[in-house]
Parts: C-alpha cells; structure tokens; sequence
C-alpha cells in the first residue's frame, strides 16, 4: 500500500488529500502521467531498484507464518501436513532460497507444522541436481527464536553452519520425552553449540520429564556456554544449575547482563568470577532458600561494578542484602528492585531492615515489593531516604498493608518529592489523614509527571486535594489511585489534564524523555 498527496488547487479545498492506493495503482498512475518512452523505461528501472532495496528490508526479521507466504498457493495451508502434495520444482526452491537469505531474526514456534515439514524437505535437496551439495537456508540468520511450547518440533534445516554467525539464541522448550522428540533436540543442540558469536542467550525449560534428559541439557548448555566467550547477556528461566553450570558462567569475560529467574541456584565457593557483570536478576528458589548461592554472585571479588540488582527473595534476608549492598555497591549501584514475601505476623519494612540503603547515593531508580506483612517505616525514615538519594528519578513503594496502618502520610509524600529534585514517578500508599492545603503550600516539585497513589484513604476533601494536586505537581501527566476500602473500584476524583490509561503506566519510566500518546492511540502505536 502507498499513500498519495494530492494538493487540489480550489478555494475550498487548499490542504493536501489522501488518498490510498495499492502498489500497482500508484505505478499505473504515475506511468500514465509521463510523456515519453524514455521516462517510462526509467521509472521502470526505478520501481525495481525500489522493488529489490524494500524486499531484504521487509524480510529482515520474519516467523514462520510469514514464510508460509513465499510457497505456492497450493502448498499454502500452514496448518495441515497432508497440505504437502507434491515437491517444489526448481524455479519455486530457487524462490524460497533467495527469501531465506535475507532473513537475520527468525521465530520458529509449534503453530504452523507444514512450514517445518517443507523446510525440512528443501534442505535435504541438492542445490543442483547431480550436485553433492544440499540447499542451504537462513545464510545470514543472527537471531534465532525457538518457542516450542504445546508440541516440539525437529528443525534439521538447522545446520551449524547456519548457526555460525548466529548473535543471539532464545529456546523456550516444552521438554517431550518421546525418543524422536529428544533425539531432534540432541541434533539441534549440536548444531548451536559450534556458535561462537553469541552475544545474548535465552534458555526456558518448562518441564524436563525426566532426570536423565536434564543431565544431557546440562552437558549441552556447559558446551554451548564454554565456547561463548563473547557472550554479554545470558537468561535462564525454570532451570536447575549444578555447581559446574555456575563455575562457567562466572569465567565468561564479557558477560554483563545476568538473568536467573525461577531456578535452583547451588551455593559454591567465592572466588574471582564475573569480571564484567553490570546488572544481575535474581529470584530466589523459596523452597531451599539457605542453599542458593545468590550471597555468593554478590560476594564475589570483583563484582563491584554491578549498577543494576534486581531480586526477588524471603524478607528473612533483607537485612543481610541491605548490609551487602550497602557495602559492596554504594558508589556503582543505580537501579534497585527488590521484591520480598514475608509472613503476616512479621513487619516487612522496618528502618533497621532498610537503613544501610542510605550509603547508596548513587541510586536513581528503587522499587520496594513486598506482601504479607505491615510497612512500619515512619516519618524521619522517609525523609531519610530522600535526603540519601538526591539523584532519585523513580521510587516505588508497593507493600500489603495490614492491621492499623493506612499509609503514608500525605506530608511525606509531598517532603520526598522536594527532596528529590529529579523525580519524575513516585509510587506512594498515601494516607490524607490531617491533611491540611494551608500548611504544606511552599512544596513544590515541578518535575513530577506520574503520580501513583495505591491505596489512599480517609479522603475527606476531594475537591481540596484535587486544586492542592494541581499546585504541587504542576508538569503532572499520569494519576493513578485505588481506594483502600475499594480496591477494584477506580478513585472517586479525577485530576484535569492527567491521564490514567492502564497502557501507560509507567511510560516515563520505560521511556524517558518521550512525550505521552495522544489520546486516541495505543502506547504500542505511537
């Protein structure tokens, strides 16, 4: 499709109108208008360059319904094996060939099982006929996308030489355990593990059936992980790590970014690892927590540079993380999330559990997530915090609250948003109790543009707080409350030129600097 710009020159119409045409219109048109051959044959040629530059471009990144498009129509049904009803002839393989090149990111899931099957087919072939050498599909493949969820796929058109530039892998496998099943998994981790480029790798297992299948994953990701030396980015999700696994990510030079979320991770002695480590994602394996070693990536020597620490973990060891934080990380760390499951009759955020966070004065962005307990952090330790961390741009307070305590006051959230200057999201449970406009006029924080306020209580003057809102943050953009006695109700008041979208929260922090949608587009779209 193309859009046209045509200027109609009449008193009534002066603006430019659209309109619409599809690709053959549009050349049609154009042609039409040219006076001579000669223009003619030049457009021509131009249409092709255009036609040539805009396919490689357009088949940068394809899945495998796209490339069920470049099959002749009556091969076209993706969904049906017996679709396959005769073979390509040499002209439609030298079709699907060519697409196959320009293809760098490729997805591959369990959906379409004829697409597999004709793949599959074509790399058996040879290039030529009487040629010794196969088809070769995916030359310049860089990003390999694996999403076998219900039903496991063999991928023999895999090949490692295929695999050879590859820059990053992501394999989310709902483990089978029928022979064929392992035994194309066996032939596709041979063919990953020769890949030496690697920059980013993604590893989510849902379910190994049985032990002997996970001892044969282990040996393939310690093989794949041996040779990765250039490896910046390294997720596993829902995997057990033995103690070799972990001794081999350690040593892996470049590796900056790392992600362990939902897997068993074994203690294992401190010793130099990590060279280059920047931001590190933890959940911790509740069932076993004494056994993991997540003091243990914190602890080790060189690990100082670590400026993002993301972790999820029982609030028994809050303390002890505060103190190692505070101690290995106060000049580096920036981005702290820490999300904590307590018991009921324990309070989850005390001063002491959080007071060596204050040596930390580099933070920019700290999330505190918790449930089954009650916040006891007074007044002073908020403004503790706040004086702290003078470079503050986000700050997130989720907590289940409990028992007695409603929240935080209202006069300290309006005395942490001053004394951060750079604050541009809060997320606070506010307690309007004692509010009093009068009294707190001169804080003003002109930076603020979302404001979370989950849950509020006791709101005695709507009208009041919503005027008082408007002075205080006055660039504010994006409101949010939820009423305590209400949860799933929305607030009972609305601020006049904020917005409270469900798709925008926290825009300002997964996009800094960028303006809000309009109204009537979808933050996807904009």
């Amino acid at each position: 499709m193309a859009t046209s710009s045509l200027r109609v020159a009449t008193p009534q119409h002066t603006e430019p109108m659209h309109r619409i045409f599809t690709i053959p219109d549009l050349i049609r048109e154009i042609t039409e208008r040219l006076d001579r051959k000669r223009d003619t044959y030049h457009f021509a040629l131009t249409c092709r360059t255009i036609w040539d530059n805009s396919i490689p471009y357009i088949w940068y990144d394809v899945d495998e319904e796209s490339l069920g498009h470049i099959f002749p129509a009556d091969l076209a049904d993706k969904t049906d094996p017996a679709a396959m009803v005769r073979p390509l002839t040499t002209v439609e393989r030298a079709v699907v060939q060519r697409y196959t090149s320009y293809v760098h990111y490729l997805t591959l899931d369990d959906c379409f099982a004829s697409v597999h099957q004709h793949l599959n087919l074509l790399s058996c072939l040879p290039v030529v006929e009487g040629s010794a050498r196969e088809v070769e599909l995916f030359p310049a493949l860089q990003a390999l996308y694996l999403r076998f969820v219900h039903e496991p796929r063999i991928c023999p058109f895999i090949r490692p030489s295929t695999m050879s530039n590859l820059h990053q892998l992501s394999i989310r496998l709902a483990w089978n355990t029928t022979e064929e099943c392992i035994s194309g998994y066996i032939n596709l981790f041979d063919a990953i593990k020769g890949t030496v480029h690697l920059r980013a790798l993604h590893v989510h297992v849902h379910d190994f059936g049985r032990a002997i299948w996970h001892s044969k994953f282990s040996r393939f990701l310690m093989v794949l992980l041996e040779k990765a030396h250039k490896l910046r980015m390294l997720e596993l999700d829902s995997f057990e790590m033995d103690s070799d696994v972990i001794q081999i990510i350690r040593r892996l030079p470049q590796l900056q970014h790392l992600r362990i979320r939902g897997a068993y991770c074994p203690l294992v002695p401190t010793e130099i690892g990590f060279l280059s480590l920047q931001s590190l994602h933890h959940t911790f394996q509740l069932a076993a927590p004494t056994h993991s070693g997540l003091f243990c990536f914190l602890t080790s020597p060189p690990s100082q540079g670590l400026r993002s620490i993301e972790m999820m973990f029982p609030s028994a060891h809050l303390r002890t993380l505060c103190h190692i934080l505070a101690d290995r990380f106060s000049e580096s760390l920036t981005d702290l999330n820490l999300a904590f499951i307590g018991h009921r009759s324990q309070p989850m955020l005390t001063e002491q559990e959080l007071a060596p966070l204050t040596k930390c004065a580099a933070l920019r962005s700290v999330k505190l997530q918790g449930g089954f307990g009650d916040c006891k952090l007074r007044d002073c330790d908020i403004i503790a915090f706040a004086e702290a961390w003078p470079k503050l741009e986000l700050f997130r307070l989720n907590v289940s609250i409990n028992g007695d305590h409603t929240g935080v006051s209202f006069h300290n959230l309006l005395a942490f948003s001053r004394s951060c200057p750079r604050l541009h999201t809060l997320c606070f449970p506010v307690d309007f109790e004692g509010f009093k406009c009068s009294t707190l006029s001169h804080l003003i924080n002109p930076r603020l543009k979302e404001l979370h306020m989950e849950p509020y209580s006791n709101m005695h003057s709507t009208a009041a707080i919503t005027d008082f809102l408007h002075y205080i943050f006055p660039e504010l953009q994006t409101l949010y409350c939820i009423e305590k006695n209400h949860p799933r109700e929305a607030a009972s008041f609305s601020l006049p030129g904020t917005r409270s979208d469900p798709d925008l929260k926290w825009w300002f922090e997964y996009h800094p600097g960028k303006p809000l949608p309009p109204s009537n587009k979808r933050p996807s779209n904009a």
